[in-house]
């Protein structure tokens, strides 16, 4: 598992309808919306932070607004998976204690003004797991918070591509204890079906309603798929996220790290050959 890392529609999550929105919130959201999707599309940890930067403003002008808490959640989430990625600046405990805090209370926010939804649910509990998998001596209270929140977010998300996206990545990411990759790799082919099923469904979402997850998750398949030893299956993977979105840079990157095995497997062959 040492090698695997997250790279972190539509029923949607439960979420305050337009109306409910508070004066200039919802133009307010659009913008961190428009800002988050730039950031997760290029991989880009500077665009995440201006997404961020921007949700943080509509959480302090409106304490109770949901859809403000869980953006920012979303984005801080994204924010510390791509550090997590960056292999050429290791992490030390300081910097991501302060992130996996700055992720969490949102998120936290979030579920305590909306119960239901699942996705928070969902990001707290792979939070937790991601921390475990840091430091397994906090196993002994997080993984109760890890089960816990799977479980609301199971209850609440069925049918939610971006919940059973999460979960597998939970299974995936998490200590073995809590899950593994073959676990996880059912919630991500399950979670896929449904991104499949809701972009063929041909309704078009509110501006502000979540539909990120789908390349992500495909990506995070072909890794697993890699991890398990099977690397024509995590091409394959990978080169649907590609199709999704061909600017994807983290996409790129692992097709050519693929390719790159698979090529020296094949020249290894034909050695062992002559």
């Amino acid at each position: 598992m040492s090698g695997l890392r997250l790279t972190v529609s539509m029923v949607l999550v439960v979420l305050a309808p337009t109306a409910a929105l508070a004066p200039g919130l919802q133009e307010q959201l659009e913008n961190g919306i428009g800002e988050f999707r730039a950031g997760y599309q290029a991989w880009d940890a500077e665009k995440l932070s201006l997404a961020a930067a921007t949700f943080e403003k509509a959480c302090d002008a409106s304490a109770d607004a949901h859809l403000a808490h869980y953006w920012l959640g979303v984005t801080r989430f994204h924010i510390l998976v791509h550090r997590q990625g960056d292999n050429n600046l290791p992490m030390d405990n300081r910097e991501f204690n302060r992130l996996v805090r700055e992720t969490r209370k949102p998120l936290k926010r979030a579920v305590h003004l909306c119960e239901s939804d699942s996705e928070a649910h969902a990001l707290l509990g792979t939070l937790a797991g991601i921390e475990i998998r840091r430091n397994p001596s906090k196993a002994f209270w997080l993984g109760r918070a890890v089960l816990r929140h799977r479980r609301l977010a199971l209850e609440h998300g069925k049918t939610n591509p971006r919940t059973q996206y999460l979960l597998g990545a939970a299974h995936v990411q998490g200590p073995g204890f809590l899950g593994g990759p073959e676990k996880g790799l059912r919630y991500l082919r399950r979670a896929d079906q449904l991104f499949e099923a809701s972009a063929s469904s041909n309704k078009e979402p509110a501006a502000w309603a979540p539909t990120w997850g789908h390349e992500h998750c495909l990506i995070l398949i072909g890794q697993t798929y890699e991890h398990l030893g099977d690397v024509h299956k995590a091409q394959e993977y990978v080169l649907k996220a590609l199709a999704r979105n061909p600017e994807n840079k983290l996409a790129q990157r692992r097709l050519d790290n693929l390719q790159q095995g698979i090529d020296g497997n094949e020249q290894s062959m034909r050695t062992k050959e002559r």
